[in-house]
């Protein structure tokens, strides 16, 4: 009985421990590793990224072991066989804002260039004091109904957007109430919220990383802060910026404003 109920108790043992690291988690390299999802429902739901690339990978806890999976299948096993490489990372040491990861096995130390421990600090934790002057976001068109948004905000909460978005997620019926030229001023709130994931997503430090076999959509980025400019373009998976895509992709939702009755404006691309 007693071993039965061990065999129980490990697997919810193992699942609690994971939970426990649940989030983005990125180093001052820009590596991160991302536990979004502890059960795995999807084999690319989580990831983890060296700063040149991220990869959709499962990721399990057994003991003070990480180990993330790259699963697929293969011609030679007629699909049939699935395949894992493992990138298996070791937890030194770890609190709620900081975990230190050290590669263990051959794949895990060439994809973090043979580094012996990595610092990683939960993303809600970062403090990156970057003074955002303007902020312009661009979405580019896709074969479907993703949302095309030209914005541009400014310090003082001020923006002046150009927009179409579809209803119910389909490219033949055009939400008119969204879509047009619009401007306003967001509330002092939601700015907060925006200037805060800007600074902790990194922006000003992302490179181009645009695939152009990709159907993704291009997301691009135009800042400046502390006297500076900077503009990025990317349609490749990027945990890190997740929260700050996800602001601007659902900002007509979420904002008030009036609808222009002619372009006030051009938006920087």
């Amino acid at each position: 009985m007693l071993k039965i109920l061990i065999f129980i108790l490990l697997p919810s043992i193992s699942f609690q421990q994971l939970s426990e690291l649940k989030g983005i988690w990125i180093s001052k390299n820009l590596e991160c590793i991302a536990i979004k999802d502890t059960n795995n429902l999807y084999d690319d739901s989580n990831g983890i990224g060296n700063g040149k690339k991220e990869e959709g990978v499962t990721v399990s806890r057994k003991g003070q072991i990480l180990s993330f999976q790259k699963r697929y299948y293969t011609e030679e096993s007629n699909f049939e066989k699935m395949m894992a490489d493992s990138i298996n990372l070791k937890i030194i040491k770890s609190s709620s804002s900081k975990i230190i990861l050290s590669p263990v096995n051959t794949l895990a130390k060439s994809f973090f260039s043979n580094q012996k421990k990595i610092v990683f600090t939960k993303q809600e934790q970062i403090k990156n004091p970057i003074n955002f002057e303007k902020i312009i976001f661009h979405s580019a068109p896709c074969y479907g109904s993703c949302p095309v948004i030209d914005v541009e905000i400014l310090k003082d909460g001020s923006f002046y957007m150009e927009s179409k978005l579809f209803k119910d997620f389909s490219m033949f019926d055009i939400d008119t109430s969204k879509t047009g030229t619009f401007s306003g001023k967001i509330d002092p709130s939601l700015m907060e919220e925006l200037m805060k994931k800007a600074q902790r997503c990194f922006l000003e430090k992302m490179e181009n990383k645009v695939d152009k076999n990709s159907e993704n959509q291009v997301y691009t980025y135009i800042l400046y802060y502390d006297g500076k400019r900077k503009s990025v373009q990317f349609n490749q998976a990027n945990s890190i910026l997740d929260e700050i895509n996800d602001f601007f992709v659902s900002f007509p939702l979420q904002t008030t404003m009036k609808k222009c009755l002619k372009r006030e404006m051009e938006i920087e691309k």
